[in-house]
């Protein structure tokens, strides 16, 4: 037997992450702020929404149905499709719902997320508890209505991220910085995101609390997505490199067998 295939047999199987992700889930290990890498709270972050988006579309695509009353509360407060945000870039954010998620929907809402963590200065916490906001948020406008979408994604990070700074941080938090680095040099562009904090606020009741246990659930959840992710990529890899040397292998050898 191949060190390689040593090293494939060794590596945790599909099954196992599955098992581990739900234990970890149900019973969440201890967390300190050593365990909080950035990357992975960022790439779990982005695979978490692309998961709303996604099932928005097949939900919809599916159903034959597309929904034309817009979710309340976010539009058209919380749309791009609104012109009252000036985020830049709207092309890939500003589409139709009849239109899927792009398939690289994950590398641009990590991109956006990353622009504003590194230029706020942000900490791998906020991050987590910006995510249970906004499923706290989709929960009270109801799944089923949509209200993670392409063109609200945008609106909605940026407006938990500010509700999540000031609850982590407990300190003055200054709309403007989000407005200047997320949302260009516009001027106009810092009403429509105080409107959209009070109107969140609202409209999760002003719950803003997170448990610690769910903080730990959410943490864990994101990193099994990232761990997910990587376990696809190398198995995809795997089977690579397994075909190009089963195709270079001579007639007759026992890989044609």
């Amino acid at each position: 037997m191949s060190s390689d295939k040593q090293d494939r047999s060794t590596g945790p199987t599909k099954a196992q992450l599955q098992s581990k992700a739900l234990d970890e889930n149900a019973h969440p290990p201890p967390l300190t702020l050593a365990d909080m890498e950035e990357d992975v709270v960022i790439h779990g972050f982005a695979h978490a929404l692309t998961r709303h988006l996604h099932a928005f579309h097949v939900l919809t695509a599916g159903s034959g149905v597309w929904s034309t009353e817009p979710p309340p509360c976010e539009t058209p407060l919380f749309s791009e499709l609104s012109h009252r945000f000036y985020l830049g870039n709207e092309g890939p954010w500003c589409v139709g719902d009849r239109m899927p998620p792009p398939h690289d929907v994950v590398r641009l809402i990590e991109h956006f997320l990353r622009q504003v963590y590194v230029g706020v200065d942000l900490e791998p916490p906020v991050v987590v508890y910006a995510l249970v906001l906004i499923e706290r948020f989709a929960r009270c406008a109801g799944e089923i209505r949509g209200t993670v979408r392409m063109h609200t994604l945008r609106p909605l990070v940026i407006t938990a991220l500010v509700i999540a700074c000031k609850m982590y941080f407990d300190e003055d938090v200054f709309v403007g910085d989000f407005t200047r680095l997320a949302l260009g040099d516009d001027d106009r562009a810092i009403y429509p995101l105080v409107r959209c904090e009070m109107a969140f606020l609202r409209h999760i009741n002003y719950v803003m609390i997170v448990r610690p246990r769910t903080f730990t659930q959410y943490f864990h959840a994101m990193r099994n997505l990232v761990r997910e992710e990587r376990a696809a990529q190398q198995a995809a890899s795997d089977a690579k490199r397994a075909a190009i040397k089963e195709g270079d292998a001579p007639v007759g050898s026992p890989m044609h067998t």
